[in-house]
């Protein structure tokens, strides 16, 4: 019960009251009223006495500011730019190169990703085709999508380059 009792953060405790000793639960990012008014997910874990009675929960917040500063390479420039989503493509961070309020309000195609390949092309975030890729990330058990994306004309530059060479010669 409570005011946050329907926030990640308790969704995060009561998993973590009911949990086995030595494990963990894990709520997914959504908006966290609290602080800076961001998105967040939390992590928590059971906290037992000597005697193996449950004392307590201990919880984590868990940014999304963090996976940009930790896991992201975000140049944010016309060329490349990378960022997290979850299975669905919703984005779980933001992007220098836009707005910076991507997280939990915009999707990316990844599901040539989840079928299995390897890259495609296709159309990119800041409005042009790209070759992209995305790897699977293992945290917490969440389905997450580290996702890449490369500006397809400023990558085919130097074969352009090459064929008006040869084409002149």
């Amino acid at each position: 019960s409570g005011e946050f009792s329907d926030s990640g953060l308790g969704s995060a405790f009561q998993q973590a009251l009911a949990a086995e000793h030595g494990t963990y639960a894990f709520s997914k990012y959504a908006p966290y009223a609290t602080g800076d008014g961001g998105h967040a997910a939390f992590v928590a874990t059971p906290l037992d006495g000597p005697d193996g009675v449950r004392q307590g929960v201990l919880a984590f917040k868990i940014p999304n500011n963090l996976i940009e500063k930790s896991i992201l390479a975000n140049v944010g420039d016309a060329a490349n730019i990378s960022y997290v989503t979850n299975g669905d493509g919703l984005m779980l961070s933001n992007l220098d190169a836009l707005d910076g309020n991507e997280a939990l309000s915009v999707t990316s195609d990844v599901a040539p990703a989840v079928g299995g390949a390897e890259y495609w092309v296709g159309a990119g975030l800041l409005g042009f085709e790209v070759y992209k890729s995305a790897e699977p990330v293992d945290f917490f058990g969440t389905d997450w999508w580290v996702v890449v994306e490369q500006n397809a004309e400023i990558a085919n530059a130097p074969i352009q380059e090459m064929r008006t060479a040869v084409a002149i010669a």
